[in-house]
This record gives C-alpha cells, structure tokens and sequence, in this order.
C-alpha cells in the first residue's frame, strides 16, 4: 500500500487510484473554478433531493456552504482529461459535544461510481480523523437517498441521538425525517 502526503495530510494506498486512471490532491480552500466544478457536482446529484425535501434548493447558499474558510477538500481527477470526477469536503469541528471529522458531502460522478472510490475516500476520512485525534466521522445524509443511506450503514454509520426520528403512527404508517445525522468511530485502519 502506497501512501502520499499533500500539505500534512497523508493518503492512504494512492495506487489503488492510479490503477483507475485518476489522481487525487487536497485542498484548504478552493479557487473559483475548481470550487464552481465541485458545485456542478452536488448540483447535479442532489438537487432534485434537496427539493423533495423541506430544505430546497438555493444555487447561491449551497455556494456560500461550500466555501466555508474550515472546509477541506480531498478531490478526485480524470488522468486523461484533467476532469474533477469526485470529492469529499469534510471540517474538524465538535458535534454533539464530540470532537469529530464532519464529512459535508461525498460527491462522485456517475461513471466513477461502484469502483470503490468512495470507500477509498470514506477510508481517508476516517484514517485522517484518527490521526487527528478526532474520534468520531459525523455526517448528514437525506432520508430520501436509500443508496447512501445503504453505503454507510455498510461503514458502520448509526443515527446519532441528536439526529431527527422518524414518526411511527398508531395506524401503522410512518414518516420519515427529510435527513439523518449518522456518526461513526474513527479507525486507524481498515
């Protein structure tokens, strides 16, 4: 297993990347175009989620969330077309009263998905919070997103108590909260 270190952050097994044609490079702040390519990215696979759900969808203040003076950015390219094909954006902050790695989005494009690069990036983020001495992964995942919901469930993510419940009727029926806020442990390994 190969590691990288860019700018005191070491990533874990870079190889298994250059073997899918894709290279990866952290960022402590985002200039404009990069940041507008990342945009597009969640743009494109969450807007319709953000308006199912009673948040909606506003360009402008999932701009201004994303460039967040706190938030780090692990992103993934395209060898041959120097194409952002993924990222995750994640903050050290406390949630809860925990000290955590708050994961704000794993976004990957559709042709780069089920090649384990979000588990590459999941992996990171957790190696890296643990490193940091950070003990737990926070993160927020809409209701609605089943696939998601799955993947991280998969990673041992739980709903954290402070996270919004769903509503159990006596009538059987139930309703969904429009997101989750799930936690994990941090691990040094996986």
């Amino acid at each position: 297993m190969k590691t990288q270190e860019i700018k005191n952050v070491t990533l874990e097994d870079v190889d298994f990347l250059k073997n899918l044609g894709v290279w990866v490079e952290i960022y402590h702040h985002l200039e404009k175009g990069l940041l507008q390519q990342c945009f597009n990215l969640v743009k494109k696979n969450m807007e319709a989620l953000y308006r199912q759900s009673s948040f909606g969808w506003d360009d402008s203040e999932k701009l201004k969330e994303m460039e967040m003076e706190k938030l780090e950015y692990i992103c993934i390219f395209e060898k041959t077309s120097k194409k952002l094909v993924g990222f995750l954006s994640f903050e050290d902050t406390v949630e809860a009263g925990l000290t955590c790695l708050y994961i704000y989005e794993i976004q990957l494009d559709e042709h780069i998905r089920g090649r384990n690069v979000g588990k590459w990036l999941l992996k990171n983020a957790s190696i890296l919070a643990y490193r940091r001495n950070l003990k737990y992964i926070f993160l927020t995942v809409f209701s609605a997103n089943l696939n998601a919901l799955n993947f991280y469930h998969h990673f041992d993510f739980v709903p954290h108590e402070s996270s919004p419940q769903e509503k159990k009727f006596r009538s059987g029926k139930v309703i969904h909260p429009d997101y989750y806020i799930l936690y994990t442990k941090s691990r040094k390994d996986w």
